[in-house]
């Protein structure tokens, strides 16, 4: 009992004296700080908003209004993106490959299509439909700042292509505040940051995450 409470004293002060720190650091140095409260502190992961993609082969289909579909279109980066974090991080999600997707849409007038024909097609038992409204990655001319609005909507192909779960993703915005300066950063690596943090957020609809994992990279800029 003795050691048990001289340990939790212990992680009480740690946890004090690293709040007190990150309080007292200048903004631009504490993200080190930041990061160790983070895994000090780390609880659970967050449950996916929805968990119905489980044990199911599933079509990641993203379509924009404001861009063709190809191998170097917005629309595909999200979806590969999206596709490879479920691949990683979903439990028992069989992803069917971005490359058959954007084949069907090649071979077919995908413009009039809808998300349940193509997953018809592609024999998926669920399909995740991303429409992608609005993005953009600057703020003026001088700054950086990455804006987008999609709608998340799930189709379950085995009861008849039924929409079984919506989000809207709206004003998604990365950094949250203020910009990044564009002088000697090339505006294709910010946008491909922007594009992976922005299907992160899509896929954690749909597996375990941390949250304070969020909280850290939405305040690392430095990383970029």
């Amino acid at each position: 009992m003795l050691k048990y409470q001289s340990t939790r004293n212990y992680l009480t002060a740690l946890l004090l004296a690293l709040v007190a720190a990150t309080a007292m650091t200048p903004l631009a140095g504490c993200v080190g700080v930041a990061r160790h409260l983070i895994w000090v502190t780390r609880g659970k992961p967050v449950a996916p908003d929805f968990d119905g993609l489980q044990g199911k082969r599933v079509a990641i289909v993203c379509i924009s209004d404001g861009s063709d579909f190809g191998p170097q279109s917005i629309a595909n980066k999200i979806a590969r993106n999206v596709s490879l974090q479920l691949d990683k991080n979903g439990k028992r999600i069989d992803v069917i490959d971005v490359d058959k997707v954007e084949e069907w849409m090649d071979h077919n007038d995908w413009e009039v299509a809808d998300y349940r024909t193509i997953g018809k097609d592609l024999k998926a038992e669920m399909v995740v439909g991303i429409d992608l409204s609005r993005f953009s990655l600057h703020r003026g001319s001088t700054l950086y700042q990455g804006q987008a609005d999609a709608t998340i909507t799930v189709y379950d192909m085995e009861d008849e292509g039924k929409v079984v779960y919506e989000k809207e993703f709206f004003d998604y915005t990365f950094p949250k505040e203020g910009g990044i300066p564009s002088v000697g950063m090339p505006e294709k690596r910010f946008r491909s940051e922007f594009l992976l943090r922005f299907s992160e957020s899509i896929s954690q609809t749909f597996h375990p995450f941390q949250f304070y994992d969020n909280w850290a990279t939405d305040g690392d800029q430095d990383g970029l």
